[in-house]
């Protein structure tokens, strides 16, 4: 079967080698994804992305704590896919970097979904995760010593708004008239200024500082 247009090119991780041959056939069925290669070694994962160059990573793992080291360090946007997770592990792989987590039970159209998202480097969590980093964020866990807004100027706060708000690169450039590469430079620069590396810190530093859903401008 052809690929579609807008076809995802991932590489697939699973400790388990069964595991990471049924999500192929399954997102190959549908046409939709352009499955690069699969492996059960987490160790060739780093290889593997630096030959390949795949749009997103699947990584199936339990728990999915597991994955949070990878999501630091990874080059590429990684979706975990696991059947064992919770509130604190969900805010441990936020703030690792992870751009999406799924249940073990998703569907191929969900996991699809995700993998589109993150390719365009939109979180893709399970319904509710900002309210559940903000209650971890008011526990009596220290605070990440990264810097404030007050070192943002007004427009940069907007951005981060948007960011938080969802907004894909192109999204945001439409949002504020500017081309696509001058968002990414923009971004950038931020990033570099509060002391985080990729756009899923970026959010959830927004949201520690107080950018919540609720504040942001829609996408």
């Amino acid at each position: 079967m052809p690929l579609a247009p807008s076809s995802v090119r991932c590489v697939i991780v699973d400790e388990s080698v069964h595991a990471a041959a049924g999500l192929q056939a399954a997102l190959r069925e549908f046409g939709r994804a352009d499955v690069l290669a699969i492996t059960s070694d987490v160790g060739a994962i780093a290889d593997l992305t630096g030959q390949l160059r795949p749009d997103v990573v699947l990584l199936g793992c339990d728990p999915a704590v597991k994955a949070a080291g990878l999501g630091r360090d990874a080059s590429v946007p990684v979706v975990v896919i696991s059947g064992q997770w919770g509130p604190t592990e969900m805010v441990t792989l936020l703030r690792a970097g992870v751009t999406g987590l799924l249940a073990r039970a998703s569907t191929t159209d969900e996991i699809l979904a995700a993998m589109a998202s993150a390719a365009k480097g939109v979180l893709s969590y399970p319904a509710g995760w900002e309210l559940v980093l903000v209650g971890w964020l008011q526990s009596s866990v220290p605070p990440v010593e990264r810097f404030g807004p007050e070192v943002l100027t007004d427009r940069e706060q907007e951005i981060v708004r948007l960011v938080v708000a969802g907004c894909s690169t192109k999204r945001l450039a439409g949002e504020l008239g500017i081309a696509q590469q001058t968002a990414k430079n923009h971004l950038g620069h931020i990033m570099r200024k509060v002391g985080v590396r990729s756009r899923v810190q970026l959010c959830s530093w927004g949201i520690e500082q107080g950018i919540s859903v609720a504040t942001a401008r829609a996408s």
